[in-house]
């Protein structure tokens, strides 16, 4: 496990957002995706993480669309205008998720790749020095509400077989994302 590369994460994204957030709600997320509510998903999402950029969600139908064995990627402005500003509220940016995965998965994953994706926006649009790091990327969303989510959603993704998506899904191994979860919940 990689303690100090999560430590080193956590007290750089503190310093950068601030104090770790309350724990988002899963149950109105939960009631979306049992109706299939993807975009009123996104829009949670988006809300909880303050995003006030323009925020679009596309289903991939094809698994030939987008990067390779990815359950979900964003497209974005490089840069990305300063967050905040009015020329990033005026950004635009997709998320994309696979049909394929949608299907597949538990609400807690699909909660899990959407908060991944905005926080690629968030990291990028603040300069954060490891924006460059999926761990981070990780992190950065279980800092700002969405641990729990990681914790279901990791446990899920390896209890199951759902072919690439179990070898390729997320950055961040079970007991990395338990150790960061317990190491967020004593700050």
């Amino acid at each position: 496990m990689r303690k100090d590369l999560i430590d080193s994460s956590i007290a750089t994204l503190i310093a950068s957002y601030g104090s770790v957030r309350m724990p988002v709600d899963d149950e109105p997320l939960e009631r979306m995706f049992a109706t299939r509510d993807l975009v009123g998903i996104a829009a949670t999402v988006k809300r909880v993480l303050r995003v006030s950029a323009r925020v679009f969600l596309t289903v991939a139908k094809s698994d030939s669309e987008g990067p390779p064995r990815a359950p979900a990627w964003v497209t974005k402005p490089d840069p990305v205008p300063l967050f905040g500003s009015s020329a990033f509220k005026q950004t635009i940016v997709t998320v994309y998720v696979r049909r394929s995965f949608v299907t597949r998965v538990g609400f807690e994953s699909v909660v899990v790749a959407m908060a991944h994706e905005m926080c690629h926006v968030i990291l990028d649009s603040t300069r954060n020095p490891l924006r460059k790091s999926e761990e981070a990327v990780d992190l950065t969303a279980m800092l700002l509400g969405f641990r729990d989510f990681y914790v279901t959603g990791c446990r899920q993704i390896q209890q199951q077989s759902w072919g690439s998506y179990a070898e390729h899904y997320g950055y961040l191994s079970q007991e990395e994302i338990t150790y960061a979860a317990r190491a967020m919940t004593f700050r």
